[in-house]
């Protein structure tokens, strides 16, 4: 059974004004969890395409005063100017790990996420690993049975980390209403015995969920297990107007890329689109860790700039972090020049980090958000959003109404934060510090005239 659904309101709005190159310019933050009693990270948030009023944002709570960790699953059906929370920890297998969130064509809610509530060995603390996609009732916030992806019921490894999953929207293509997932396998996480190997894993449903393809590895390379630069980690599957499959992850040899023409029965050679220097596990100086992993979206809209091919990451070429973007306009066999997003002076020492990105499946806007210290002394941390109409070739930077803020290293702040954009309106979700030692979460809100950087008041 479900918690009952826990009425949040508009716990509080701020309207931050500033003046853009051409245009008077306006945003909305809200706070969607209180400091007290919510510990949020890993953050996902998606926008109903078919409603662009309906948001949702997923959250794990990390334990806090004896809790369990838990998901929570927070909606709005008013754009974001209320909001309603349900917790997800009693919808069956507890949905506790790592989660991602999404909608399928006909409008309903989609969450991937891991179980890690099933204890196969107390002496050793291991959990049965599994990956599992439940889809809501249309029109209600009720959860159906879990569609399994892996479920090893009595072994403790391998270790399955981070799932994502896309579902083919587009009707041009021919793999449409196709469930595709993808993440990282461990065969022992942790472990740094050269034997134990991480892969790129795949999975894909033709049937709307009932049944999963078993398994397969798409990395032609596998790396460590050490959760480090050398562990491959960061594969989130994209779909193409034509229904192309793409993946892009880092790991020893930097961001590599495969594609599927055939809806992910088979997979091409993996190719190095770039480097990461620093690696996808670098430090950044304040946190418990950073994953500076790859995200990978493609413009499926119907812009001049039509299934382009976008991925961001965070790496250290310039010594200090910076989000850098490359582009493919040819379904992934040339790739653009690195073009560094954040627009502050470069080797300045201020670190831009955890950065997530969303591409307008309308207007095909690249909407990148990150953490950013440009500007900020002694560690101070903020949020900016990047957002190109010209087909990723220049951001324009709009900074996140949230006071800047100090990170404590003992304290999680997650692996990454969330962003989607629909029609001109863009939301992102993320944590920040209210205190020195606690975390609250809120999500800002833009409404941009699409196509434009021009926030509509």
């Amino acid at each position: 059974m479900e918690m009952p659904l826990r009425l949040i309101g508009l716990l509080s709005v701020s309207l931050f004004c500033f003046i853009g190159q051409d245009s008077s310019l306006a945003q909305r933050v809200v706070t969607l969890s209180p400091a007290k009693s919510f510990m949020p990270h890993d953050i996902s948030v998606a926008i109903n395409p078919g409603n662009p009023g309906n948001i949702l944002v997923l959250a794990k709570r990390v334990a806090f005063r004896g809790s369990g960790p838990s998901s929570h699953l927070f909606f709005s059906s008013d754009a974001g100017r209320t909001w309603a929370e349900n917790d997800l920890s009693q919808s069956g297998p507890n949905g506790s790990g790592s989660g991602f969130v999404g909608f399928d064509a006909d409008g309903a809610a989609m969450r991937c996420y891991l179980p890690l509530d099933q204890r196969v060995s107390s002496e050793q603390n291991q959990f049965a690993n599994r990956v599992f996609i439940r889809r809501s009732v249309i029109g209600d916030h009720q959860w159906g049975p879990p569609m399994t992806i892996v479920d090893h019921q009595q072994l403790g490894q391998p270790d399955e980390c981070k799932p994502w999953f896309v579902v083919d929207r587009m009707k041009s293509s021919s793999h449409k209403n196709n469930i595709y997932v993808a993440w990282s396998r461990h065969d022992a996480f942790g472990s740094d015995k050269p034997s134990d190997q991480s892969q790129i894993m795949f999975s894909a449903s033709y049937d709307d969920g009932k049944n999963f393809t078993n398994p397969v590895s798409v990395s032609d390379q596998g790396g460590d297990c050490k959760n480090d630069d050398n562990t491959l980690r960061g594969a989130l599957p994209v779909t193409s107007i034509r229904g192309e499959v793409y993946l892009v992850w880092s790991g020893p040899r930097g961001l590599q890329f495969d594609a599927s023409t055939d809806g992910g029965k088979s997979w091409g050679k993996d190719r190095v689109i770039a480097q990461n220097p620093g690696g996808w596990c670098s430090e950044v100086p304040g946190l418990m860790r950073h994953h500076g992993m790859p995200v990978c979206c493609v413009d499926r809209s119907f812009s001049i700039f039509k299934d382009s091919i976008y991925v961001c990451w965070v790496d250290e070429r310039n010594k200090d972090k910076d989000v850098f973007l490359i582009t493919s306009r040819d379904r992934g066999k040339t790739w653009t020049q690195i073009l560094r997003v954040n627009n502050d002076a470069k080797r300045n020492g201020s670190d831009q980090f955890l950065c997530w990105m969303a591409v307008d499946p309308l207007d095909g806007s690249v909407n990148i958000v990150f953490y950013d210290r440009s500007g900020l002394q002694d560690g101070q941390t903020g949020l900016t959003l990047a957002r190109s109409v010209d087909g990723g070739r220049s951001f324009d930077q709009f900074r996140i109404d949230v006071l800047p803020f100090k990170c404590n290293e003992r304290v999680f702040l997650g692996d990454y934060i969330g962003i989607d954009a629909i029609g001109g309106r863009v939301v992102a979700a993320f944590p920040h510090f209210s205190e020195h030692d606690r975390l609250v979460l809120s999500a800002a809100i833009f409404d941009f005239v699409p196509g434009e950087n021009i926030l509509v008041r």
